[in-house]
């Protein structure tokens, strides 16, 4: 009787001990992350419609937006929306023939994302405020992003966090990069 009252004194520890990290994980992934649907092809090759990514909340407390990182921003409607940030605080933007210029020097762009060809706002160029940002989605003619005035340029405020890691589809499982 003994031997059988301590196996089910440590199955239930082991149970115990399993709840508790189960529970753990769920607080951390709930407090300091964020997970996102994406809902349109905006930045296909990078995460496509129908993917769900994970977003990294606590990141920028401690690091700066970096051009080309892949964030999540609210709009003003409060709708989730994932592009890759372009321009920075204080920075000059334009678009001109499909290329983009900042500060008026060319940017080089990570390989894969084509060109520019619809301007919109970026057309005459635009000068960023100190807590601003210009985004960009990769897929340049499906992309409803900073070119235009639904989007505009993107509060710091409004920035939810930086897209890290993608969890669905399961073919597709893996951390996204920005380069």
């Amino acid at each position: 009787m003994n031997t059988s009252f301590r196996t089910i004194s440590e199955i239930i520890r082991f149970a115990i001990g399993i709840i508790a990290a189960v529970l753990l994980a769920v607080f951390i992934v709930q407090s300091f992350f964020g997970r996102v649907s994406v809902d349109n092809n905006s930045m296909s090759e990078v995460v496509n419609k129908g993917d769900t990514v994970l977003i990294d909340r606590l990141c920028y407390s401690f690091t700066s937006v970096d051009r080309f990182d892949i964030i999540c921003f609210e709009n003003d409607n409060g709708i989730s929306s994932i592009k890759r940030v372009i321009a920075l605080p204080g920075e000059s933007i334009r678009i001109s023939s499909g290329k983009i210029y900042i500060d008026d020097s060319l940017l080089e762009m990570p390989e894969g994302i084509g060109d520019y060809t619809f301007a919109g706002l970026a057309e005459n160029g635009i000068r960023l405020s100190d807590d601003e940002y210009f985004v960009l989605g990769d897929n340049s003619t499906g992309s409803d992003d900073s070119r235009f005035s639904s989007v505009g340029n993107v509060k710091r405020s409004s920035i939810d966090g930086r897209v890290w890691f993608r969890i669905a589809p399961f073919s597709a499982i893996g951390f996204v990069s920005g380069d």
